[in-house]
């Protein structure tokens, strides 16, 4: 089962992202680091990445690896700084969809 997780936009600065949409948003910061942020808006995640990290994309949470196994990806899952794992895929016309997978707490 999938369900949306969040939206990741390309930024040339984390930090700066990070303040304008804390000035201008009123988000909720979740996480932040040189490279990343992840940030609440209405219920909803946007990721700050920089261009050479992640593309632009859009992501659902699944449960376990079985919940895609009908995909076929030729690639294996990432494991990331926060223990979550993750596989990207992009459909024919270059967007690119995440599907991650949340450690249990």
């Amino acid at each position: 089962m999938a369900k949306f997780d969040h939206v990741a936009f390309v930024v040339s600065n984390i930090s700066d992202a990070v303040m304008w949409y804390k000035e201008n948003l009123d988000i909720t910061v979740l996480y932040q680091d040189e490279t990343w942020a992840i940030v609440s808006l209405y219920d909803t995640k946007i990721a700050f990445v920089l261009p050479d990290k992640h593309p632009v994309h859009v992501a659902f949470k699944i449960n376990s690896k079985d919940d895609i196994k009908h995909f076929n990806f030729k690639r294996e899952f990432k494991r990331h700084r926060d223990s979550s794992e993750s596989i990207y895929f992009k459909d024919p016309f270059g967007n690119a969809i995440e599907w991650v997978i949340y450690p249990e707490k």
